[in-house]
């Protein structure tokens, strides 16, 4: 617990060596790094980063990834944030923390705003053609439980479609969200 309250005064010291470096650094890149490093060393999930023994933790991390007319779109507003089951983290925008062991794809999908079924439809009414992969497999089951390190894309009106699902199928969960390292540095 020690460390874990001293996570704060941590981060604040290399919030301030980001800011000297400025010139030499991107802020929002080199924040986010040195806020994963710090999550590493003390240990702890990314959401409980106080400890707080009362707090629900995040059973799983996966990825979720939208492609509209060729343009990867981030979805990290706080609308996004809004379901107890599974949501978007607020850092990243593209990594999907389960809190509940039943958590669907179809519910997290509605959590935000987004329906499948002969279209793809966007915000409820914008509707279009479109492919959704799920762990490198076309028109998945959408009723399937959100598991450990799955990768979600979904694509529309995107004229390279297979170049995109190839990159983006590749990707890998961040080293702080994989099941094996969360947790292994105290």
């Amino acid at each position: 617990m020690l460390i874990q309250r001293q996570a704060p005064a941590v981060f604040l010291l290399a919030v301030a060596v980001g800011i000297f470096l400025s010139p030499v650094f991107d802020h929002s890149s080199f924040l986010i790094l040195v806020s994963e490093q710090i999550y590493g060393l003390i240990g702890v999930e990314p959401d409980n980063i106080l400890g707080d023994p009362d707090e629900e933790v995040d059973k799983d991390y996966a990825l979720f990834s939208l492609v509209v007319n060729g343009s990867e779109k981030h979805l990290g507003e706080e609308r996004h944030q809004q379901s107890p089951d599974a949501y978007l983290g607020n850092r990243t925008g593209n990594v999907v923390h389960v809190r509940s062991e039943n958590a669907t794809w179809r519910g997290f999908l509605d959590s935000i705003n987004i329906t499948v079924d002969d279209q793809i439809c966007l915000e409820g009414s914008d509707c279009r053609e479109g492919t959704v992969v799920l762990n490198d497999k076309t028109d998945p089951d959408l009723s399937a439980e959100i598991s450990q390190a799955d990768n979600m894309l979904i694509v529309i009106d995107t004229e390279d479609e297979e170049e995109i699902i190839d990159s983006i199928m590749g990707r890998e969960l961040p080293e702080i969200y994989r099941e094996e390292e969360i947790g292994v540095y105290v």
